[in-house]
C-alpha cells in the first residue's frame, strides 16, 4: 500500500498529501539511526550529515520552483472558483482538469483522468477534434453540458493547435455558445441548447 502511494504521488500531486507523512516518518528514522550509530571518524559523520542537509535544502528549493509553475495556475484557479459560485452543472474540459473542476469548482466534470469509461473518452476526443455540428449538439445535449472550460495549454497542443480546429471552430460560429468568463489563461463558455418548438 505504501509503495502504491509513492507511485501515485509521482504521477498525481493530490496523492502527495498522503505520501508526505510516510516520507517524513521514514526519513526521521534514517536520520535518527545515523545520529545514534558509532562513528570511527567524526569528520566523516559531519560530512555525511552535511550532505544530507544540503540534499534536503536543494530538493526543497527545486520543488518550490517547480510548484510555482505547476498546474493549476492562479488563472485556472480563478476560473474554477468562478464556477464554484454557480449552481451544480456538468462541465466539459480535458480529462486532466476533471479533479480541479470537481474540487475547486464544485462542479461535475463529464470526464476526468480517473475515468474508466473508454467509450466516453473516445466520444470526448472526437468532439474536440470534429467540426460536426450535429454531433456536437447531440453530445452536449445528451450529457447535459452547461459549461466548457478551456485554457491556454489546451489550445497549445493538449487538445488543439489552432482556433479553427474541431469544437473551437463550432464555438466561434454558433450563437448558443456564450463566453461567460475570460482571463489571460482561461475561457469558460456557457452552452445553451437550442430548443426546437414542437409542432401541434
Amino acid at each position: 500500500m505504501i509503495i502504491s502511494l509513492f507511485v501515485a504521488g509521482y504521477y498525481y500531486n493530490w496523492a502527495l498529501v498522503f505520501v508526505f507523512p510516510f516520507a517524513v516518518y521514514f526519513a526521521s528514522l534514517a536520520v535518527s539511526a545515523l545520529l545514534k550509530r558509532k562513528w570511527h571518524a567524526k569528520q566523516i559523520k559531519n560530512i555525511t550529515l552535511l550532505l544530507i542537509l544540503c540534499g534536503i535544502l536543494f530538493s526543497s528549493f527545486s520543488y518550490i520552483s517547480r510548484y510555482a509553475t505547476d498546474l493549476p495556475t492562479s488563472e485556472m484557479a480563478e476560473g474554477f472558483t468562478w464556477m464554484n459560485n454557480k449552481n451544480a452543472y456538468m462541465v466539459l474540459s480535458d480529462p486532466s482538469r476533471g479533479t480541479w473542476i470537481n474540487v475547486i469548482g464544485n462542479q461535475t466534470p463529464i470526464i476526468s483522468s480517473f475515468s474508466r469509461n473508454k467509450n466516453l473518452q473516445n466520444e470526448v476526443n472526437y468532439l474536440f477534434a470534429s467540426r460536426n455540428r450535429s454531433y456536437a449538439a447531440d453530445f452536449l445535449n445528451k450529457n447535459g453540458i452547461t459549461y466548457i472550460f478551456i485554457d491556454n495549454n489546451m489550445l497549445s497542443g493538449l487538445n488543439w493547435n489552432s482556433e479553427e480546429e474541431g469544437l473551437l471552430f463550432i464555438i466561434k460560429r454558433e450563437d448558443n455558445f456564450h463566453l461567460v468568463f475570460n482571463n489571460s489563461f482561461v475561457r469558460i463558455y456557457e452552452y445553451l441548447p437550442i430548443v426546437t418548438p414542437k409542432l401541434e
